[in-house]
């Protein structure tokens, strides 16, 4: 079970690393696209700090 999970929180930063480097790449996207990746990117980091914020504060400590 812990290995799934790791697996799928995996796949969500690559996803979001991805999202982030086409949106800092707007010529590449076009305008429209990177406004919407970029909205859609702040949502993906909103839910995903608190889904590891027992992380976060270990890895603080």
């Amino acid at each position: 079970m812990k290995m799934k999970q790791n697996w799928i929180n995996f796949l969500i930063d690559g996803a979001m690393f991805l999202a982030f480097l086409i949106a800092t790449a707007p010529r590449l996207s076009g305008l429209t696209i990177h406004e919407w990746l970029s909205l859609s990117l702040a949502a993906a980091i909103i839910t995903h700090l608190p889904l590891h914020w027992t992380w976060i504060i270990s890895i603080g400590k």
